[in-house]
């Protein structure tokens, strides 16, 4: 999470909206795109009554919930949609929703257009998935003509189950022959899908065992799968989840980091499935925190930095994260942070590393904040917009910012002309 939503997520909830809309359009950007995501209520008040550069900023932002991104694809603007299509973290309904409403070129580009190879296929994909023949058609026949993809198995074997459920055999056959003979490398299964009886039943089951819910799992247990391959991903189909057939695979045998961090991040995902990615991510966390303690701890060279190390500058990543491991060990407190941290940016993103204890973290910088700046928009937009470049500690941003909006307050007293924060 970047230092000004950290800041702007400390205001009280309902002032949180009025407070960005004083920004400006660029730190606004920043704060909603990334890195981190706003909470539930800014989230909501986006979605339902933001600007339209607010929800484009929202839906790319790779780490909104995915109700939020799917809501913001499903309000039909194309601006949105595209930035949601660019969310390489959005999920297979949102991917699916945006692709309904941006225009059809740029699911099936032209023939000139030179977009990624990885790009291109997912977008192709999209494009037969969403079973109107034309789209899926010119989607095949681009295919075809990009040799450079080669015969991508999943891509045509969708885009041939969607005109045989929409226009039948005959069309379907014709728009899959400029790719026979099939190569050698194909597969057994995926060559009979293709050349065998066009029996929609029989061929919808193999997909599904392929590249379904069944798939996927199987692809993610597969020796290396460990972490998520986006590649990859991007080149597997967006159909609609078994969740059934995931909770089934993950009492079998608990799944993978890779396929946890994957499903948490879809639309439905059972609360089994997130309790245990997040179990994952806090050991995960955990982890990293306890070598960087030790490493700092054992090794001379490497002494445990500390807050008046600081002297104006940012600390690296080993230095953050140090410091993080001490503030989830309560040996580093929010209000010795808030006091003796310098400069105020760098100093709140310590607040970031200590993930174990989240809440307590939050409530403590709210608590601090809230005591400083109260229920004032003006001073809370003022101390955002001071953050990134203020020198000092995050206890002297927000005194400023108090009393800037003070004397602008006394000068609009005095003369109503003035002009104000």
């Amino acid at each position: 999470m970047n230092p000004q939503l950290l800041l702007l997520e400390a205001a009280p909830e309902a002032l949180r909206p009025v407070v960005l809309s004083r920004l400006s359009g660029a730190l606004q950007d920043e704060i909603l795109g990334w890195p981190g995501s706003p909470g539930p209520a800014l989230c909501s008040h986006i979605v339902a009554r933001g600007t339209t550069a607010q929800r484009a900023a929202l839906a790319r932002n790779r780490r909104a919930a995915p109700d939020t991104v799917l809501a913001l694809a499903c309000l039909g603007d194309p601006a949105i949609a595209d930035r949601v299509l660019r969310n390489e973290d959005a999920s297979r309904d949102a991917y699916l929703a945006a692709a309904r409403v941006v225009p059809a070129h740029y699911l099936v580009p032209p023939p000139d257009e030179p977009p990624s190879i990885y790009g291109l296929t997912k977008r192709l994909l999209l494009a037969v998935e969403l079973d109107i023949p034309e789209l899926t058609t010119a989607a095949l026949a681009v295919l075809h003509t990009r040799r450079r993809l080669g015969v991508h198995a999943p891509l045509l074997v969708r885009g041939y189950l969607g005109l045989l459920r929409t226009v039948g055999p005959v069309a379907a056959r014709d728009a899959i022959r400029p790719f026979l003979p099939l190569p050698d490398d194909i597969s057994p299964a995926v060559r009979h899908m293709l050349t065998g009886p066009a029996d929609l039943g029989l061929l919808e089951d193999l997909f599904e065992r392929h590249w379904g819910t069944t798939g996927l799992i199987a692809f993610f247990s597969r020796p290396g799968r460990r972490y998520v391959d986006r590649k990859l991903l991007d080149r597997w189909p967006h159909g609609s989840l078994d969740w059934e057939v995931v909770e089934a695979a993950h009492r079998e045998k608990p799944l993978p980091e890779g396929a946890a961090s994957y499903l948490g991040r879809q639309v439905g995902c059972p609360e089994a499935i997130l309790r245990h990615r997040g179990e994952l991510l806090r050991r995960s966390a955990q982890d990293q925190a306890q070598r960087m303690a030790q490493l700092a701890e054992h090794d001379e060279e490497l002494p445990v930095p500390r807050l008046e190390d600081m002297q104006g500058r940012p600390f690296d990543y080993d230095e953050q994260r140090t410091l993080g491991a001490a503030v989830e060990r309560g040996e580093l407190s929010v209000g010795e942070i808030f006091g003796r941290g310098a400069p105020a940016a760098a100093a709140l993103l310590l607040l970031n590393q200590g993930s174990a204890l989240r809440e307590g973290i939050d409530a403590q910088l709210r608590d601090f904040a809230v005591g400083h700046l109260g229920d004032d928009a003006a001073a809370w937009s003022v101390a955002i917009t001071l953050l990134e470049e203020f020198p000092g500690t995050p206890a002297e941003l927000l005194a400023t910012a108090a009393a800037a909006v003070r004397r602008c307050d006394r000068r609009a007293v005095a003369d109503p002309r003035a002009g104000c924060v």
